[in-house]
């Protein structure tokens, strides 16, 4: 699926002989896709703080894995233009910013990033049958 990720310019998708999806890519992820995934690392012994705080600042959050310090959540698309924007900037402004009572949030966590569901987690949602559901 990351090949086809990167090196198409459209996509289709069929199931049991019929299509499904088609589209770029991107399209697909945007359309298709959940949401975006917020992964953080932090200490294992701060993760539940972490999980709480983050719940507080964007309470659509879901936390959807948690192992060792690594925490994964899901955010709905519909968060980006809210309270996704205020996790951005609490952790990309200085310390002393108006999101002061988040502080300690963001000592806590080690490293932070935000992707697009893949490819494949579209790919699986879209071929699961209704059996499986």
């Amino acid at each position: 699926m990351i090949e086809a990720d990167s090196l198409s310019d459209r996509i289709m998708v069929i199931v049991k002989g019929e299509i499904t999806a088609i589209g770029t890519p991107l399209f697909l992820k945007n359309f298709y896709g959940k949401g975006y995934r917020l992964s953080i690392t932090c200490d294992a012994n701060n993760s539940e703080v972490v999980v709480e705080r983050i719940q507080k600042l964007i309470p659509a959050a879901k936390l959807i894995d948690s192992s060792g310090g690594n925490l994964f959540f899901l955010i709905p698309f519909s968060e980006t233009n809210t309270t996704m924007k205020k996790f951005l900037q609490l952790m990309e402004t200085n310390e002393n910013n108006k999101f002061s009572k988040y502080n300690k949030l963001k000592s806590k966590i080690n490293d932070w990033g935000i992707s697009h569901p893949t490819l494949e987690e579209v790919f699986l949602r879209l071929t699961k049958s209704e059996d499986e559901v």
